[in-house]
């Protein structure tokens, strides 16, 4: 009886992950965070430069859960990923700076001690903690100042787009973790998140009023500012979280196409 059941196949033993689920983050909202400041710096300041950086960012991004895969349980599928991605994410870094020099890569300094941050995190598996994702957001956000530099723009052009996307993200995460603390009965106190988008706010408008941010970053930065009285007070809607990250995923792609589009007037 015990040979015939160790003879049996098990499981487990001829499950294989399928290709998307290996590189795909579960954290869905963590996409458009990430992503979008990657196509505002296309957008604004396209360059050849710019496409090989988008290029390593994006893999570098999807890197993320194959490495951790690899690190735990190692198969081929997260092997094969890592290594993909990986070679990506170097030949495109490698091509940015053949083709634009290193100089750029300057406003990325500030992204190393939040990568490395991040990276400890994430081994403690603390990547869905509200600092982790302030880090990685600051991270991202770096990337249209690196693209405009590429494109031969100016710095202060660089400074504004970066400020643009710290703009979008650093609210974004902080109103919506303190909303999802809330509907699951944690304490989560509302200053984090509104002196945040009180700063961000001064932060555009200043740049708007000297005229290096257009002012549709001014009203788009506004009527984002409007969730703080939708989702931090003690009445806000119960709204599941996917509903949350459709609606964010479709307000941020707005932000970065409209601002990017009143950049070109």
């Amino acid at each position: 009886m015990d040979t015939a059941v160790q003879s049996l196949p098990s499981a487990t033993a001829g499950f294989r992950p399928a290709a998307s689920s290996v590189f795909l983050p579960k954290e869905h909202g963590s996409w458009s965070l990430a992503l979008e400041p990657v196509l505002f710096g296309l957008l604004v300041a396209p360059s050849l430069a710019g496409g090989a950086l988008a290029v390593s960012a994006a893999a570098a991004f999807f890197l993320r859960r194959p490495a951790k895969a690899v690190w735990r349980a190692p198969h081929r599928a997260a092997w094969l990923a890592v290594v993909i991605l990986g070679i990506c994410a170097v030949v495109g870094v490698g091509k940015a700076i053949l083709l634009a020099g290193w100089s750029p890569l300057v406003f990325l300094l500030p992204a190393l001690p939040l990568a490395a941050l991040f990276l400890h995190w994430d081994r403690q598996n603390e990547s869905r903690a509200t600092h982790a994702e302030l880090a990685a957001c600051g991270i991202f956000a770096l990337l249209p100042a690196v693209m405009a530099a590429q494109a031969g723009r100016p710095v202060a052009v660089a400074v504004t787009l970066s400020a643009i996307m710290l703009a979008r993200s650093l609210p974004t995460v902080l109103i919506i973790r303190t909303y999802l603390r809330r509907r699951k009965g944690s304490p989560a106190g509302p200053t984090p998140a509104g002196l945040t988008t009180f700063v961000t706010v001064g932060m555009i408008l200043a740049l708007a009023l000297t005229g290096h941010a257009p002012w549709t970053a001014v009203v788009l930065v506004l009527i984002a500012a409007l969730r703080l009285g939708l989702l931090v007070p003690a009445w806000q809607p119960d709204w599941p979280a996917k509903r949350i990250g459709i609606a964010e995923a479709i307000f941020g792609l707005g932000y970065v196409l409209l601002i990017a589009a009143a950049f070109q007037w």
